[in-house]
């Protein structure tokens, strides 16, 4: 089998042995990240899966190699400035539990432009603000 050709963005620590299995032999489950880890065994699975943002693992100079493909970036919300309603704000407040009250919700999204990259650890770091 021909080698894969490839640019990481970044190496993950993590090895293929120690993810979680899943239901498909060629998928692993990452606690750490809380993603699936894909096996590109061809150029054209890599290729795939770069394009749709995937973890993946590969044969590099004969080890398994895990990763996330050059050109991928993390997800995150843009939260546009905006004036809310008291319900807008109630539901801002449900979906963010740990940032405690409505009035700390409205200070951090009332008319502000927020970007939140990371969810869990962002928004945690955040709430700790206010």
């Amino acid at each position: 089998m021909p080698p894969v050709i490839c640019k990481l963005k970044f190496k993950c620590p993590n090895e293929w042995a120690n993810l979680d299995r899943t239901s498909f032999r060629e998928v692993r489950f990452c606690t750490e990240f809380q993603s699936n880890v894909y096996f590109a065994q061809t150029q054209s699975d890599f290729e795939q899966f770069a394009s749709e943002g995937k973890c993946i693992a590969l044969i590099e100079n004969e080890s398994l190699v895990l990763g996330m493909p050059e050109g991928y970036s993390e997800p995150f919300v843009l939260v546009p400035p905006q004036e809310y309603t008291d319900k807008q704000l109630y539901l801002l407040k449900r979906i963010l539990p740990f940032c405690g009250s409505i009035v700390a919700v409205k200070e951090m999204f009332y008319l502000k432009e927020v970007k939140i990259e990371d969810m869990a650890r962002k928004m945690h770091g955040l709430c700790k603000l206010i």
